[in-house]
């Protein structure tokens, strides 16, 4: 299974993964629900609809995204993770219209090209998908994941060789890359 991306500072801060700052915005009794039945900010509900998807209320999760998105139409994050519900939802022309967007509004939104070439490559369109990852390739050079999943791609064309330096390449990024050790093989 491929990995698709969130955007997850805002969360870790409310989490206590920096705890100097989330000790000055959150209260360590609340959590990211409680905090949204009164702040009503896009983050706040986008934080939630990241809490909603981990748990698989997807359509949840969505709702959340989509008060953010109300809030503020220009968060992007907001509809890649929009996007990344809507996939696992089995609404994937719905999520590459997210992606899309976010990519609209971010022409360099590495992420977002990732997780539509994804969402293209599960509808068997694998070239498409690939032109995607070449993208998020090119914004962002060290994209491990998207190398793995061009390699993919090119390995089920039949691009054996070019699968091959994809995974390579995403092994030299990310040693600890486990699954790229087993596909090399094949």
């Amino acid at each position: 299974m491929k990995t698709k991306i969130f955007i997850v500072s805002s969360l870790l801060l409310v989490q206590g993964v920096f705890p100097l700052r989330a000790k000055a915005i959150v209260p360590p009794t609340q959590s990211v629900v409680q905090i949204a039945q009164t702040d009503k900010s896009a983050v706040t509900f986008y934080d939630r609809g990241v809490e909603k998807y981990k748990a698989e209320d997807f359509k949840g999760a969505i709702a959340d995204f989509d008060r953010a998105i109300e809030i503020d139409p220009s968060y992007a994050q907001a509809f890649i993770s929009r996007g990344n519900a809507k996939d696992d939802a089995g609404k994937p022309q719905e999520a590459i219209a997210d992606y899309d967007k976010a990519i609209e509004l971010i022409p360099t939104y590495a992420d977002a090209y990732n997780n539509r070439g994804i969402t293209k490559y599960r509808l068997g369109d694998k070239q498409a998908a690939i032109a995607d990852y070449d993208k998020a390739i090119q914004f962002n050079p060290k994209y491990d994941n998207a190398y793995y999943n061009r390699g993919l791609a090119k390995y089920d064309l039949g691009d054996n060789q070019g699968a091959r330096a994809d995974y390579d390449r995403a092994l030299e990024l990310n040693p600890q890359y486990g699954k790229n050790y087993y596909n090399k093989r094949g």
